[in-house]
Protein backbone atom coordinates (compact mmCIF):
# COMPACT_ATOMS: atom_id res chain seq x y z
CA UNK A 1 0.00 0.00 0.00
CA UNK A 2 2.99 2.14 0.72
CA UNK A 3 4.38 1.44 -2.83
CA UNK A 4 1.07 2.59 -4.51
CA UNK A 5 0.57 5.97 -2.44
CA UNK A 6 4.77 6.87 -3.22
CA UNK A 7 3.95 5.89 -6.65
CA UNK A 8 0.79 8.02 -7.37
CA UNK A 9 2.28 10.98 -5.62
CA UNK A 10 5.70 10.90 -7.54
CA UNK A 11 3.63 10.74 -10.83
CA UNK A 12 1.19 13.59 -9.23
CA UNK A 13 4.75 14.97 -8.85
CA UNK A 14 5.64 14.92 -12.68
CA UNK A 15 1.99 15.86 -13.92
CA UNK A 16 2.27 19.01 -11.83
CA UNK A 17 6.20 20.17 -13.01
CA UNK A 18 6.39 22.26 -16.01
CA UNK A 19 7.14 19.96 -18.96
CA UNK A 20 10.53 21.34 -21.27
CA UNK A 21 9.81 20.86 -25.01
CA UNK A 22 12.15 21.21 -27.84
CA UNK A 23 10.59 23.90 -30.27
CA UNK A 24 13.54 23.65 -32.98
CA UNK A 25 16.33 21.45 -32.77
CA UNK A 26 19.85 21.72 -33.93
CA UNK A 27 20.91 20.22 -37.09
CA UNK A 28 17.36 21.71 -37.91
CA UNK A 29 16.05 22.16 -41.73
CA UNK A 30 14.09 24.81 -42.86
CA UNK A 31 16.87 27.58 -42.08
CA UNK A 32 16.74 30.74 -44.34
CA UNK A 33 20.13 31.73 -44.70
CA UNK A 34 22.34 34.03 -46.33
CA UNK A 35 26.53 34.73 -46.15
CA UNK A 36 27.36 38.61 -46.73
CA UNK A 37 30.82 39.98 -46.07
CA UNK A 38 31.47 42.28 -42.50
CA UNK A 39 29.85 45.28 -42.39
CA UNK A 40 27.19 44.34 -45.19
CA UNK A 41 24.51 47.14 -45.23
CA UNK A 42 22.46 43.86 -45.00
CA UNK A 43 23.16 43.16 -41.57
CA UNK A 44 21.29 45.83 -40.16
CA UNK A 45 18.15 45.01 -41.14
CA UNK A 46 17.74 41.38 -42.12
CA UNK A 47 16.19 40.77 -38.14
CA UNK A 48 12.62 42.74 -38.90
CA UNK A 49 10.11 40.67 -39.09
CA UNK A 50 9.05 42.56 -42.26
CA UNK A 51 12.40 42.33 -43.88
CA UNK A 52 11.45 40.19 -47.14
CA UNK A 53 13.33 37.12 -47.23
CA UNK A 54 12.46 35.50 -50.52
CA UNK A 55 14.97 35.31 -52.30
CA UNK A 56 17.21 34.25 -49.93
CA UNK A 57 18.95 29.93 -49.55
CA UNK A 58 17.50 27.37 -47.26
CA UNK A 59 19.59 24.69 -45.67
CA UNK A 60 19.90 22.37 -42.64
CA UNK A 61 21.99 23.86 -39.30
CA UNK A 62 24.50 23.16 -38.19
CA UNK A 63 26.36 25.65 -40.37
CA UNK A 64 30.41 25.81 -40.59
CA UNK A 65 33.48 25.33 -41.82
CA UNK A 66 36.48 23.43 -40.82
CA UNK A 67 38.92 26.01 -42.70
CA UNK A 68 42.26 26.24 -42.05
CA UNK A 69 42.14 22.74 -40.54
CA UNK A 70 41.57 21.30 -43.89
CA UNK A 71 39.61 18.40 -41.49
CA UNK A 72 37.52 18.19 -38.44
CA UNK A 73 39.21 19.25 -35.80
CA UNK A 74 39.70 15.96 -33.09
CA UNK A 75 39.23 18.38 -29.76
CA UNK A 76 35.67 19.97 -30.79
CA UNK A 77 33.05 17.39 -31.67
CA UNK A 78 30.39 19.84 -32.88
CA UNK A 79 32.05 20.65 -36.15
CA UNK A 80 31.12 17.42 -36.82
CA UNK A 81 27.61 18.25 -37.01
CA UNK A 82 27.92 20.79 -39.88
CA UNK A 83 25.63 19.94 -42.65
CA UNK A 84 25.91 23.11 -44.84
CA UNK A 85 28.82 25.16 -45.51
CA UNK A 86 29.67 28.78 -44.17
CA UNK A 87 33.09 30.33 -45.70
CA UNK A 88 35.50 32.15 -43.51
CA UNK A 89 35.84 35.26 -42.23
CA UNK A 90 32.61 36.34 -43.54
CA UNK A 91 28.84 36.97 -42.03
CA UNK A 92 26.13 34.33 -41.66
CA UNK A 93 22.47 35.93 -41.69
CA UNK A 94 19.76 33.31 -40.34
CA UNK A 95 16.01 33.54 -39.98
CA UNK A 96 13.80 31.04 -38.62
CA UNK A 97 10.35 30.83 -37.70
CA UNK A 98 8.97 29.00 -34.42
CA UNK A 99 6.02 28.72 -32.64
CA UNK A 100 5.04 29.24 -28.68
CA UNK A 101 2.87 31.33 -27.12
CA UNK A 102 2.66 34.05 -25.20
CA UNK A 103 2.49 31.96 -21.68
CA UNK A 104 5.80 29.63 -22.39
CA UNK A 105 9.28 30.52 -20.94
CA UNK A 106 11.27 30.43 -23.77
CA UNK A 107 15.01 29.22 -24.14
CA UNK A 108 17.68 29.51 -26.57
CA UNK A 109 20.43 27.93 -26.77
CA UNK A 110 23.68 28.78 -29.19
CA UNK A 111 26.42 27.27 -30.18
CA UNK A 112 29.10 29.66 -31.80
CA UNK A 113 32.44 30.15 -33.05
CA UNK A 114 33.10 33.34 -33.39
CA UNK A 115 30.31 35.86 -32.58
CA UNK A 116 26.55 36.10 -32.78
CA UNK A 117 23.98 38.87 -32.22
CA UNK A 118 20.56 36.65 -31.61
CA UNK A 119 16.95 38.71 -32.33
CA UNK A 120 13.42 37.49 -31.15
CA UNK A 121 10.87 39.04 -33.32
CA UNK A 122 13.34 41.80 -34.05
CA UNK A 123 14.62 43.16 -30.98
CA UNK A 124 18.41 42.24 -29.89
CA UNK A 125 18.21 39.61 -26.87
CA UNK A 126 21.89 38.53 -27.01
CA UNK A 127 25.20 39.35 -28.27
CA UNK A 128 28.99 37.34 -27.36
CA UNK A 129 32.27 36.90 -28.95
CA UNK A 130 33.53 33.93 -28.90
CA UNK A 131 36.66 32.21 -28.87
CA UNK A 132 37.48 28.14 -29.51
CA UNK A 133 35.62 25.10 -29.96
CA UNK A 134 32.22 25.89 -29.47
CA UNK A 135 30.16 23.69 -27.58
CA UNK A 136 26.50 22.23 -27.37
CA UNK A 137 24.51 24.65 -25.01
CA UNK A 138 27.44 27.05 -24.59
CA UNK A 139 25.11 30.36 -24.30
CA UNK A 140 21.56 29.84 -22.80
CA UNK A 141 19.55 32.48 -23.57
CA UNK A 142 15.97 32.68 -21.99
CA UNK A 143 13.70 35.26 -24.31
CA UNK A 144 11.28 37.77 -22.22
CA UNK A 145 7.74 36.68 -22.58
CA UNK A 146 6.60 40.05 -23.65
CA UNK A 147 8.86 39.82 -26.48
CA UNK A 148 6.82 36.49 -28.03
CA UNK A 149 4.13 37.39 -30.44
CA UNK A 150 0.32 37.17 -29.57
CA UNK A 151 -0.23 34.84 -33.18
CA UNK A 152 2.16 32.34 -31.32
CA UNK A 153 4.57 32.39 -34.59
CA UNK A 154 7.65 33.76 -33.85
CA UNK A 155 10.81 35.01 -35.57
CA UNK A 156 14.18 33.98 -34.60
CA UNK A 157 17.02 36.07 -36.42
CA UNK A 158 21.14 35.08 -35.61
CA UNK A 159 24.11 36.78 -37.33
CA UNK A 160 27.12 34.97 -36.65
CA UNK A 161 30.35 36.45 -37.80
CA UNK A 162 33.68 34.49 -38.14
CA UNK A 163 37.33 35.72 -37.78
CA UNK A 164 38.91 32.68 -39.25
CA UNK A 165 40.44 29.37 -38.68
CA UNK A 166 37.07 27.83 -38.49
CA UNK A 167 33.73 28.44 -38.02
CA UNK A 168 30.49 27.09 -36.22
CA UNK A 169 26.74 28.04 -35.40
CA UNK A 170 23.82 25.77 -34.00
CA UNK A 171 20.78 27.27 -32.38
CA UNK A 172 18.29 25.08 -30.73
CA UNK A 173 14.66 26.56 -28.77
CA UNK A 174 13.05 24.82 -26.02
CA UNK A 175 9.87 26.55 -24.20
CA UNK A 176 8.19 25.23 -20.83
CA UNK A 177 4.92 24.28 -20.98
CA UNK A 178 2.40 25.20 -18.33
CA UNK A 179 2.18 21.80 -15.74
CA UNK A 180 -1.08 19.59 -16.70
CA UNK A 181 -3.80 19.91 -13.49
CA UNK A 182 -4.17 15.67 -12.48
CA UNK A 183 -8.03 16.26 -11.89
CA UNK A 184 -8.21 14.60 -8.07
CA UNK A 185 -5.50 12.12 -6.50
CA UNK A 186 -6.71 8.87 -7.23
CA UNK A 187 -4.69 6.12 -9.70
CA UNK A 188 -7.06 6.69 -12.60
CA UNK A 189 -7.14 10.09 -12.93
CA UNK A 190 -2.83 10.24 -12.70
CA UNK A 191 -2.84 7.40 -14.97
CA UNK A 192 -5.13 8.54 -17.75
CA UNK A 193 -2.05 11.85 -18.16
CA UNK A 194 0.10 8.68 -18.89
CA UNK A 195 -1.44 6.69 -21.68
Amino acid sequence: MLRFVMTVAFLALIANSAVAADLLTYEAPGWKYKQVQWNDPLSETFYAISFDDADWGISQAAFGNFGELNAPPPFCAAVYTVHTQWDLSTDLLLRRYFLAGMTDPVRIYLSIDNDATVYVNGVEVFTTTHEGCPLPDDFVIGVPIALLSPTGVNLLAVRASDRGWFCFVDVQITGDYPPVAVEGSTWGAVKALYR
